[in-house]
């Protein structure tokens, strides 16, 4: 009887070890599934951050594209304004106005 009792005795110091086992691998599941959903909203966090810098990149490219076109006309429209004076003023020596 005295060896049963041991052998139960032993039983249940490892199921309660098991136990306790298992109640610690639940926790560090519960803390991993905490970190991942944390790390999960920082990457959507950033994604959209990404998202709103690329939207603010395009938006400076088309008004530097837009800029370049204005400043290639306004030097288009001065070379062709200093053309003409010289016109002009080639006419006016040979004509005499």
């Amino acid at each position: 009887m005295d060896s049963a009792n041991e052998a139960l005795s032993a039983k249940e110091t490892v199921i309660a070890e098991l136990e306790s086992q298992v109640s610690e691998a639940k926790s560090s599941l519960k803390s991993a599934h905490a970190d991942i959903q944390e790390k999960q909203t920082k990457l959507e966090e950033l994604e959209q951050a990404k998202d709103a810098a690329e939207q603010l990149l395009e938006e400076v490219q088309v008004k530097l594209r837009a800029l370049q076109d204005e400043r290639d006309t306004d030097d288009s429209a001065a070379l062709l304004d200093s053309i003409k004076a010289e016109v002009r003023l080639s006419h006016c020596m040979r004509t005499g106005c």
